[in-house]
């Protein structure tokens, strides 16, 4: 199965359509790989968190998990990895040797449910909006209200598009049903030392058994029911797959199972690691060159009746060109989705990079022609460079900084796509050599233009600039009105030789931070995290800089104080952490000196509306 299940994950790192990659499906594309992104970007991935997730993958959240240390190897722990990593490899290549049936599989249950649910979307609420949105959108503020309001809806929408998910997966799961219960016979009689491992691996298990059945209710029917409620309340069998599976998150075991495996992989382990790294970007290339999926899920949500995201309408505009470069990326260049261009260029193409379980995108300017400059984007130690030629130019030579030079071809853009022009998408791998210059050259050869490439090298991370892994610290434990259990936490961050610190937002709320006055930060760094109905409450901490003083904030009850927690010398924090749980929010903040005199006070009366405002709009209808 070349789709689907690791596409819920939330990153930068990748983006697809719906897709399940190669390599075991869950486990060593979602536990062994770099967590990826699904191209329902404001899908799924609210809603299905992954385990090889160290923080919770919903917007806005920065609650992370710590990673559990190993203190010693068992043989049974080496022994049970290596087991792990036979079956994911077995079950790897049938999946490769399965994509034809399972791709065609995908296609037909889109084009089904396109024509039994056909219109059933049409007035659905834009995914568009909610892009928009941001401290960087030029859209108005909505109110704190429609905000709620809005958030209910994409939640809602969220929930209808896992199912139509999993109706999809599941039926490309029928394809490949024996080797995958092969391989879940396997993983769930492995144990482990460490106990976040095997529950792991279990509850991962136990979750892709449940997917590959689909979900249990009739998509179109949930569809047709949330629709005739004018999308504002979900249908019971929606609201219980919804409930179930944030329940189910809230108690899995959460690790980083790439890391916690690593310790435990011996030579032949790692071996089979590599083979099924292979055989995963083997899968991604078969998956970017099959077209067919793409295009029956873009119709069939066009048959819903839904406007299509500009990611879903970039991902269907027509394919001018696709190329593989002497690093070993891969590129696909397409004409521009139809929004308009960005900023004063008046034509330009899009153009989305692949490298191994990583990509990105970008566009890029068809309309400087001799005066076009060429880009650049760094990926580890590989340096793409893009550039927009004039129509002449059909390939350029790349001169390195060793005096070799590199041939790269050019892509011809017609006139229907903003052309007649070309267009260069070259990557070189290694910091040295690395390009310092292009000349670009005419059909017969002759130099047309030379550009220089100095600004935009790569350079390999030193000591000196190097940034390390996360690490996350508990800095408290609290119990909030409701008597639910909630932990502060906070982040180390190693950049170079210095530790920065951080306080990170409650997972799954509502997250504002202080503003600084005066291009400076207050002398209070407050964080405020709010939750909605059931659980209903707003969690106040931050850093408190001046010594020996205090915070205070105003409540219903009055002016209380917050609680004060001495932090560890080893925590950069340069404070201790003060912090109050309310069922509502506070409306000022009182920051006192150690004579009892008022240092300065923050209003939070705005805020505190703007926050039970939400609540309202986002309260069930």
């Amino acid at each position: 199965m070349t789709r689907r299940l690791a596409m819920n994950l939330d990153s930068e790192a990748f983006m697809g359509a719906r897709t399940l990659v190669i390599a075991g499906a869950v486990f060593l594309v979602v536990l062994l790989a770099a967590p990826v992104a699904s191209a329902r970007s404001l899908a799924v991935n609210g809603s299905r968190q992954r385990f090889s997730y160290l923080c919770s993958p919903k917007p806005g959240n920065g609650r992370c998990f710590a990673i559990a240390r190993v203190a010693a190897i068992a043989p049974s722990d080496r022994a049970a990895t290596h087991t792990l990593l036979k079956a994911e490899y077995e079950l790897a290549k049938t999946e490769l040797a399965s994509t034809a049936g399972t791709e065609a599989a995908e296609v037909r249950a889109a084009d089904g449910l396109g024509q039994e649910c056909k219109g059933v979307l049409a007035g659905v609420p834009d995914p568009s909006v909610v892009e928009e949105e941001g401290p960087l959108s030029s859209a108005p503020k909505f109110s704190g209200r429609v905000q709620g309001e809005r958030a209910r809806s994409e939640l809602e929408k969220d929930t209808i598009e896992q199912e139509i998910d999993e109706t999809i997966f599941a039926a490309a799961g029928r394809v490949v049903r024996r080797p995958y219960e092969a391989f879940f016979a396997t993983a769930e009689t492995l144990r482990w030392s460490d106990p976040t491992i095997s529950g792991v691996v279990h509850e991962e298990t136990a979750r892709l058994r449940e997917e590959l059945a689909g979900p249990p209710v009739a998509v179109c029917s949930e569809m047709r029911a949330w629709a005739a409620s004018g999308f504002l309340v979900l249908p019971p069998g929606s609201k219980s797959l919804n409930e179930s599976t944030e329940a189910r998150d809230k108690r899995a075991v959460r690790g980083n199972l790439e890391v916690l495996l690593r310790p435990y992989e011996g030579q032949a382990s790692r071996a089979i690691v590599q083979r099924i790294a292979a055989l995963k970007e083997t899968g991604r290339e078969e998956e970017r060159s099959d077209e067919a999926f793409s295009r029956a899920e873009s119709h069939m949500e066009v048959a819903f009746g839904q406007k299509l995201s500009r990611f879903a309408e970039q991902q269907r505009a027509r394919v001018i060109g696709k190329g593989r470069t002497s690093a070993g990326t891969t590129f696909v260049i397409r004409a521009n989705a139809g929004n308009g261009s960005r900023g004063s260029c008046a034509h330009e193409v899009d153009i989305d990079v692949h490298e191994r379980n990583g990509g990105s995108g970008g566009g890029v300017c068809l309309s400087e022609g001799t005066h076009s400059h060429a880009s650049g984007m760094c990926s580890g130690s590989v340096e793409t460079v893009e550039l927009a030629t004039p129509p002449e130019v059909r390939r350029a030579r790349v001169r390195l900084s060793d005096g070799r030079t590199v041939t790269v071809p050019v892509v011809q853009i017609p006139a229907k796509d903003g052309g007649p022009a070309g267009v260069l998408v070259g990557a070189f791998r290694g910091y040295d050599p690395y390009p310092v210059s292009l000349q670009e050259l005419s059909l017969n050869g002759s130099v047309l233009r030379t550009v220089s490439l100095r600004g935009v090298r790569c350079r390999k991370e030193t000591a000196a600039n190097s940034v390390g892994p996360p690490q996350f610290v508990t800095l408290a434990t609290v119990t909030g009105p409701s008597g639910q259990p909630l932990t502060i936490t906070g982040l180390l961050h190693r950049v170079g030789k210095q530790t920065e610190f951080s306080l990170g937002p409650q997972a799954g709320t509502r997250n504002t931070e202080g503003d600084e006055e005066h291009g400076e930060r207050k002398q209070f760094q407050w964080s405020l995290s709010s939750e909605c109905a059931p659980h209903t409450y707003s969690l106040l901490d931050g850093i408190l800089l001046p010594p020996g003083a205090s915070v205070f904030v105003r409540t219903a009850a009055g002016l209380v104080p917050l609680t004060k927690v001495e932090l560890a010398a080893s925590i950069p924090a340069q404070g201790p952490l003060f912090y109050g749980i309310y069922a509502t929010p506070p409306t000022e903040i009182v920051v006192e000196r150690s004579d009892g005199s008022v240092l300065y006070t923050e209003s939070l009366s705005a805020k505190a509306t703007e926050e039970t405002e939400f609540c309202e709009g986002y309260a069930e209808r």
